[in-house]
């Protein structure tokens, strides 16, 4: 598959995620269901909308994503 993705954190809760793109000559949008909680872009420090956990994720051909995953806490 043309896609990569990585899973960071200290075994028990992930607090990170890369996603690649392999295509290096097309640029493509990813979706992804996550957990309920807040998603940074962990290089731009911008904050991800991802309604009811649903985030659609542009990358650049060839580019990737980290996003910082913060889960909400009562």
């Amino acid at each position: 598959a043309d896609l990569e993705f990585g899973l960071f954190g200290d075994g028990e809760h992930p607090t990170h995620l890369l996603v690649v793109n392999r295509r290096p000559e097309q640029a493509r949008q990813v979706g992804l269901e996550l957990r309920p909680g807040t998603v940074v872009d962990a290089l731009e420090g911008t904050l991800l909308l991802a309604p009811e956990g649903k985030l659609a994720l542009d990358l650049e051909a060839g580019g990737f994503r980290l996003l910082e995953l913060r889960e909400i806490t009562p």
